[in-house]
């Protein structure tokens, strides 16, 4: 993901506010595209919210996680990944790893480190644990949390610390792809074509404004997205997102994975689902001590801002690199699935008491985690050759293959 936090002055050692960077900027420049907004407002090096904040999830944090309700999320994960681990036969050099990006606490890799050890041990002691993790700050949290698992674990900084087709095992992220820095674009039903939004000062405070003069590559770009099959029956400025970097991180991750998985939780939708009236205004939303808010340009710095992620857009990113789609499921599916194995195989498993089923129907019920998150999963295996599938099926019916 390109950084234009990357090309600001060090604020490290002032208290200059994250309002007075944006307003520098849109002073020199004139207006910052929205996804410049939203890179500064959520990954300034010292003063963008996932920089700054550490402690942003939980009961006492801005938003609710899977992961921060209950450790039996990671423990089924570590199920599921010691599964694909164990029923494929790696290339005899190929080491078989797990790499977990955007790792935020390392709570997620904690759980399932945790129960990988106590319940297959066998799988543990072989396993090599990596995070991508571009912030030292984080970095250092991480490793502190992590301690009782270093034997196990490596932290890079980014794909580019990987060649290509160099892995062999599991590459998985949550709720990390609705994070990116996003377009937002609108459609000018009378000029026939799609405008982007950025963000400018008007008496002293930051306020919407149409991107003066696109590139033409954007524009191209966006007429190619959007098909004119689709946008001959948009309403005169419906709004919507585009996550290149989201779709670019894919085709990073795919290209580094030689033989196994590729799975993402996260917050998404079919690209046809994104123009359901309702959503006439995108998905963009911002997060704020538990509460949703429309008005993304307010306390930049202090509250969350995310985009549903396009997992079309996704799918086709792996098929390019040589996957395939193994399964397309709301978590709710992704997880059952998951929890009937445990009990056929491993009936004595800790996920199966009384108190874990309890916290599993909070992971899977409909109106807490179950609809609210998809899975995407894609697998990459040299002998078998890829084949993209001919049609598109609803999000949560996409089925196993």
């Amino acid at each position: 993901m390109s950084t234009i936090a990357d090309d600001l002055p060090d604020s490290s050692h002032c208290d200059l506010a994250l309002i007075e960077v944006l307003r520098h900027q849109i002073e020199v420049g004139g207006v910052l595209s929205f996804r410049e907004f939203m890179e500064l407002a959520l990954y300034h090096p010292n003063l963008g919210y996932y920089c700054k904040n550490l402690r942003t999830i939980g009961p006492s944090g801005d938003f609710v996680t899977s992961v921060s309700q209950t450790p039996v999320f990671g423990w089924l994960l570590a199920c599921q990944f010691v599964e694909w681990t164990e029923n494929r036969d790696f290339d005899a050099e190929a080491r078989p790893v797990w790499v977990e990006a955007g790792a935020h606490t390392g709570q997620l890799a904690l759980d399932i480190l945790d129960f990988c050890q106590r319940e297959f041990p066998k799988t543990y002691q072989k396993l090599c644990y990596e995070i991508v993790e571009p912030s030292p700050r984080r970095q250092m949290a991480q490793r502190e949390r992590l301690a009782a698992h270093q034997d196990r674990l490596h932290w890079t900084r980014s794909w580019d610390d990987y060649d290509p087709h160099s892995l062999s095992g599991v590459i998985f992220s949550n709720e990390l792809l609705d994070a990116f820095p996003a377009e937002r674009v609108s459609w000018d039903a009378d000029a026939k074509q799609w405008f982007a939004w950025g963000v400018t000062l008007e008496k002293g405070e930051l306020s919407w404004c149409r991107l003066p003069n696109p590139q033409a590559a954007s524009v191209e770009r966006w007429n190619r997205t959007f098909s004119p099959a689709l946008t001959a029956h948009l309403p005169d400025g419906f709004t919507t997102e585009l996550n290149s970097d989201a779709i670019q991180w894919w085709h990073q991750a795919a290209s580094r994975l030689k033989q196994g998985h590729l799975i993402t939780i996260d917050y998404g939708l079919r690209e046809e689902e994104f123009f359901a009236p309702h959503r006439h205004q995108g998905t963009l939303r911002a997060y704020c001590q538990q509460r949703q808010s429309s008005d993304l340009l307010a306390r930049p710095g202090d509250q969350d801002l995310t985009a549903h992620v396009n997992f079309s857009q996704i799918e086709r990113a792996g098929w390019e690199e040589g996957l395939k789609t193994v399964s397309l499921l709301s978590q709710e599916t992704f997880l059952t699935q998951i929890i009937k194995t445990t009990m056929e195989r491993r009936p004595q498993s800790p996920l199966l008491h009384p108190n874990h089923v309890k916290a599993f129907k909070t992971l899977v019920h409909p109106s807490h985690f179950g609809r609210a998150f998809s899975v995407l999963v894609q697998e990459k295996d040299p002998g078998v050759p890829t084949k993209q599938p001919h049609h598109q099926q609803p999000l949560n019916e996409y089925p196993p293959s």
